[in-house]
């Protein structure tokens, strides 16, 4: 079962407070000169006083001084001492005096919170009574208070319950109210760990997109979308719920009244990008919720939702001195909150990082005053395993280590949170590593690296879509601005023209309006455009990262394969895994080229293949003075979908030259060519050895079939010739060249 933190819970019941405290606000009823009375009548309700009740309600006011108030009263206690209304007073009441004491009640209902047996009486009265008098928009209202009610507590059967109030209810021209429903069962679906909740959630945005129209809307828009992001985290589904996370961002109105939730949804949004391994977005989120932190005096609440993850990250790039700077204001504050759950973790946390720091003693006095506070659960656990596991490392205990590892990792996997299971497999490689299990080590942190370079992926991806959104979004405001302006200005023009036959001189001033209408618009494009080349400008540095990333983890891949053929014994294996090496550093040196150009979308093939030549010679061993190359490329820049079948063909050529051109000689000569001509790339890769057995009409070899295959990809023709050595020509049709 997955649990949401602490602080997730206190971000989604204050969306909860102010989607609540918004309904409530606009229909509190105020009895003119009757508010003590109205208290003295709920406060009598609370206690089960219904004599003083009764007696209460009847001097509310004079109109109030009728049976129908009394016999509302009675009906509302349910007959108790129902001897003390005349019958002649049991009278039914006229729908617009139910309506009135109806709003009156529900106005009052949240003030009968702590008592819940009252509180949920009066709703089940309220909703039986507007359902009686056909009173729709009440009837809402009184199963929105126990809905709600439901939610907060957490009461599965509540709001089970609940929903069956509103089987009957007509939702057609009510799409808020439909709204309000879906939102129920999607929390209702959430407390009892039902994945099918993003289905209500999907199904509540689609309904209110169009429907905001008003800040309650917005911040009910808000408060779904980030409860929704909550849920979708909770189900390891890191880059949707940043998605969400940026929609209540978008939705949620501006004011003070929203500032502390605007900070609570930056900080999911920071902790988020954190676990998908984006420091950079998390930083710049974090920097944002601080700033209004600062500029409201709201330093109770950085401390706590900002801090914790100031230090998580300070932690992470080994300023741990820093991050226990931090952890020590949090666990103050939670100190003087009387927090123990949040006491627990940070004083863990402060034990890593003196750990790290190799003042062993210090850390393990604060392990030891984890130990002090709150109730253990997964994430603490994962916690003192992971100390225990560094610990033993720095003492030696490696089997220790190794034994703390494991347990953590097993607890992690059962999360299925990756960025649990990372942390896990990394200490779990590093206690392999240090008890000489070389061969679990490796497997532990291959897997360890896919699922990093999973998370990192996740996480550019992420940042790259909300980028585009924000561009999209400025594309959408540009344009319409601009078709306002061009209305605006358009109907200048025709009133000027209209103008001008009362006199010149008032055309001329509409003319000068006009005119600076038309240079604020410039202004307000120029702007604009400044803001996309920004984000197109962030975008590309994002795309660079991520080509120099593949390109980093293809580098480790040649190195793993390396690694692993000192283990393998059989030739053809270890030749395999060689030539399986070539392939993956000709796609690395690819992406390198990618983000060391300028162009993103092409490769520089003159240099590209000097690179691809350059590293085959290292790789196979070959010295400068027993091969003379030859390198005759066109100066092309051609696309990467091009480039990659056609560096893969390359490298096949070339390594066959190396392994077979030359047996038993001292000096040999290649030549690369590749040139266009006729709309058509001409490859020619000839060597002056032993040549090829043109007789044979096929090769079963992978390398044969995997040039046919590649060239086949291009529309490519093969010529094959074996004359003073071999001598393979392909003709490609299908390639796509990238301006210069």
């Amino acid at each position: 079962m997955r649990r949401r933190s602490h602080k997730g819970m206190d971000i989604i019941l204050k969306l909860h407070t102010v989607v609540y405290t918004l309904f409530f606000s606009g229909l509190v009823f105020v009895l003119h000169g009757q508010q003590a009375s109205f208290k003295n009548f709920v406060e009598a309700i609370q206690e089960g006083d219904s004599i003083t009740a009764l007696s209460t309600f009847q001097s509310f006011s004079k109109t109030n001084k009728s049976a129908d108030s009394i016999g509302l009263a009675t009906m509302l206690l349910e007959g108790t001492y129902p001897h003390l209304v005349p019958d002649e007073q049991n009278k039914k009441l006229k729908r617009s005096d139910a309506e009135r004491i109806l709003d009156m009640l529900y106005a009052s209902s949240h003030l009968l919170f702590a008592n819940p047996q009252t509180f949920l009486k009066v709703a089940d009265y309220g909703i039986a009574t507007a359902k009686k008098y056909e009173i729709k928009h009440i009837w809402f209202k009184f199963f929105t208070a126990k809905a709600s009610y439901g939610m907060i507590t957490k009461n599965q059967d509540l709001l089970q319950a609940s929903f069956a109030d509103v089987e009957d209810y007509d939702f057609k021209d009510d799409s808020l109210n439909y709204a309000s429903l879906l939102y129920f069962k999607a929390t209702y679906k959430k407390i009892t760990n039902d994945t099918s909740a993003g289905e209500w959630y999907t199904q509540c945005i689609n309904v209110l997109k169009d429907k905001t129209k008003n800040q309650t809307d917005s911040s009910f828009m808000a408060a779904v979308c980030t409860d929704y992001g909550s849920h979708l985290a909770t189900f390891a589904q890191l880059k949707e719920s940043v998605r969400y996370y940026i929609m209540g961002l978008k939705y949620l109105p501006e004011g003070e009244n929203y500032v502390s939730v605007k900070v609570g949804i930056l900080s999911r949004l920071a902790r988020t990008y954190f676990r998908l391994e984006n420091t950079v977005e998390a930083k710049a989120y974090l920097d944002e919720g601080d700033k209004i932190c600062n500029s409201n005096e709201m330093g109770t609440a950085r401390i706590r939702e900002l801090l914790p993850l100031y230090g998580d990250i300070a932690s992470k790039e080994q300023n741990y001195q820093e991050a226990i700077d931090h952890y020590l204001k949090v666990h103050q504050q939670a100190e003087q909150n009387n927090s123990e759950y949040l006491q627990k973790i940070t004083a863990l946390k402060i034990a890593h990082c003196y750990l790290e720091l190799n003042e062993k003693n210090e850390g393990k006095a604060w392990f030891e005053k984890s130990k002090l506070n709150g109730k253990a659960d997964k994430e603490s656990d994962f916690l003192e395993l992971t100390f225990l596991t560094n610990l033993a490392m720095q003492e030696g205990r490696a089997q220790a280590a190794v034994t703390y590892a494991e347990q953590a990792n097993e607890m992690a996997e059962k999360t299925l949170l990756p960025y649990l299971e990372l942390n896990a497999k990394k200490n779990l490689y590093e206690a392999y590593k240090l008890a000489g299990k070389n061969d679990l080590a490796l497997s532990i942190y291959e897997d360890f690296q896919f699922q990093r370079d999973q998370l990192y992926r996740q996480g550019q991806e992420a940042a790259v879509e909300a980028l585009q959104t924000d561009y999209q979004v400025s594309l959408r405001e540009e344009k319409i601005a601009t078709l306002n302006a061009l209305n605006e200005a358009g109907a200048r023009v025709r009133k000027g023209q209209s103008m001008l036959i009362i006199g010149s001189l008032i055309a001329l001033v509409f003319l000068s309006l006009l005119l600076l209408q038309v240079y604020k618009l410039n202004q307000k494009l120029k702007s604009k455009n400044e803001a996309i080349s920004k984000a197109n400008s962030e975008k590309e540095t994002l795309l660079k990262e991520i080509h120099h990333r593949v390109k980093n983890n293809l580098q480790v891949i040649s190195s793993l394969l390396k690694l692993q053929s000192k283990y393998i014994k059989d030739d053809n294996a270890i030749k395999a895994i060689a030539d399986g090496r070539t392939r993956v550093q000709s796609m690395a040196l690819l992406h390198q080229s990618l983000y060391k150009e300028n162009n993103l979308k092409g490769v520089e093939m003159r240099s590209y293949f000097k690179n691809l030549v350059e590293s085959l010679f290292e790789t196979y061993n070959i010295e400068d003075e027993k091969i003379t190359l030859t390198l005759d490329i066109d100066d092309l820049i051609l696309d990467v979908d091009t480039v990659i079948p056609l560096g893969l063909i390359t490298n096949e050529l070339i390594s066959n030259a190396l392994k077979h051109a030359f047996v038993d000689r001292k000096h040999g000569q290649i030549t690369v060519s590749l040139k266009e001509s006729d709309k058509k790339l001409i490859l020619i890769v000839w060597d002056d050895g032993i040549g090829i057995d043109l007789n044979k009409t096929s090769n079963n070899g992978f390398g044969a079939m995997l040039i046919d295959s590649l060239s086949n990809k291009l529309d490519g023709k093969i010529v094959r010739k074996s004359t003073n050595g071999s001598h393979i020509e392909i003709i490609i049709s299908d390639y796509w060249k990238i301006a210069g």
